[in-house]
């Protein structure tokens, strides 16, 4: 894990730092390249950009990885659904390697009280978003969010 300099408040990274965000930024580039269609006006390379361009943002800021991509891609691609996946996968993809590399530092036992209620949640969030009409779910996503702020 990036950490800061006894001296300084700097954030230093080592070269395993430096080439996991690497990997990070070509596996969802790779991505995205893959699943973008060849004929669109702007190019291929327009989503592969973007894609980049998120991913090495979000590792600054250390978050926003599919705020910053959809941002991008929902302007370039016309399927929403494959921009949903694009951010989904590359997104899974930046966090593994994330994760990978803080892996020792990881204490599973403490991690039990959110991984309970997500292994429910995660499946109703599904069924929800499925099977309700955008209007209702963005107006119960709307709630929830106001909630949680004010709380």
């Amino acid at each position: 894990m990036p950490r800061a300099s006894a001296t300084t408040s700097r954030l230093v990274l080592s070269p395993s730092h430096l080439a996991l965000l690497g990997l990070a930024t070509l596996a969802s580039a790779g991505f995205a390249a893959l699943h973008t269609p060849s004929h669109l006006s702007l190019g291929a390379t327009a989503p592969v950009l973007a894609v980049v361009i998120a991913a090495f943002a979000s590792s600054i800021a250390g978050f926003a990885f599919a705020a910053m991509a959809g941002a991008f891609l929902f302007h370039l691609l016309p399927d929403p659904l494959q921009v949903v996946q694009i951010i989904m996968l590359c997104s899974i993809a930046n966090q593994a390697l994330a994760i990978w590399s803080i892996r020792r530092s990881i204490d599973i036992p403490a991690l039990l009280p959110f991984l309970i209620p997500a292994c429910a949640g995660v499946p109703i969030g599904a069924y929800l978003l499925v099977h309700l009409q955008t209007g209702i779910y963005l107006q119960i996503l709307g709630v929830g969010l106001a909630a949680w702020a004010i709380y």
